[in-house]
C-alpha cells in the first residue's frame, strides 16, 4: 500500500480555505442529505467539526454512517426546512435487530428538538 505522506490535493485545497464564521456547534440536529441516497432529507445531529468540515450522524443509525460534509455544503437545512418547503423528512431510526425502522412522525421530531 502506498503511504501518503500529505493529505490528496482535493483535500488539502480544503483545508487551506478560510473558515466562515457558520455558526455550527457539536451537539446541534439539523436536516441532512443522506449523500448514500441523496432523495432522502435526515433527522441528523452535528457530532465533530475540523476545519471547514462537519461530521454529520444520522440520528439513530450507527456511527459508521457518519458522513463529512464541508460547512458551507448546500445538503445541510436548518430544523424545520422540511416541514417548509413540503418536503418528506425521514426521521431518527431505531435500531429493532439489524433492521432499522421509522417510529417517529414529523411532528414528533419537531417535539424533540
Amino acid at each position: 500500500m502506498k503511504r501518503l505522506d500529505r493529505p490528496p490535493a482535493r483535500l488539502s485545497s480544503l483545508l487551506r480555505q478560510d473558515v466562515p464564521n457558520h455558526g455550527f456547534r457539536p451537539g446541534m440536529k439539523l436536516e441532512a442529505v443522506d449523500l448514500m441516497e441523496p432523495r432522502l432529507v435526515c433527522v441528523a445531529t452535528v457530532t465533530r467539526i475540523v476545519h471547514r468540515l462537519l461530521r454529520i450522524h444520522f440520528d439513530g443509525w450507527e456511527d459508521e454512517y457518519d458522513q463529512w460534509v464541508d460547512c458551507e455544503s448546500p445538503d445541510l437545512y436548518p430544523v424545520g426546512w422540511c416541514q417548509l418547503t413540503g418536503y418528506q423528512l425521514q426521521p431518527p431510526a431505531v435500531n429493532a435487530g439489524n433492521c432499522h425502522t421509522h417510529t417517529h412522525t414529523h411532528t414528533q421530531w419537531m417535539e424533540i428538538k
